[in-house]
């Protein structure tokens, strides 16, 4: 399992040579629901009554020897973020290995999800995640 359980921490400190997984898209999607089923082994509908992610949550994951990562759970971006903040967030993908950009299945209108994912892949690549990162 784990090593234990998600601690809110400084977003640039993280274990050296552990592939990192962000979780990352818009308020109320589904995040960390999708993390605490997948690797806590919650049941979805307990995931109902989980609290909104206000900070950057990172999770060790350590299923085997072969089989570690670090997933980073974020709070949702505002529209500036990525632009206005780019010292904040240069180290942070500089070290992202994956960038998992959830969308809520049940909402009807995709064109603000869609956007605010556009958003931050480009951020991502401006900031220094590697080049395979927006293909």
């Amino acid at each position: 399992g784990e090593t234990g359980r998600g601690a809110e921490m400084a977003p640039t400190s993280a274990a050296p040579g552990k592939p990192r997984v962000f979780l990352m898209g818009l308020r109320r999607c589904g995040k960390s629901s999708i993390q605490k089923v997948v690797f806590h082994k919650m049941s979805p509908h307990e995931t109902l009554f989980l609290e909104a992610t206000s900070k950057i949550v990172k999770t060790d994951i350590c299923n085997s020897a072969f089989l570690r990562f670090e997933v980073w759970d974020f709070p949702p971006p505002s529209l500036t973020d990525f632009t206005d903040q780019a010292a904040k967030w240069t180290p942070i993908f500089a070290g992202c290995s994956t960038l998992v950009w959830i969308v809520d299945a049940q909402v009807c209108e995709c064109t603000r999800p869609a956007s605010a994912c556009r958003r931050g892949v480009d951020g991502a690549a401006r900031q220094g995640a590697p080049a395979d990162a927006t293909r």
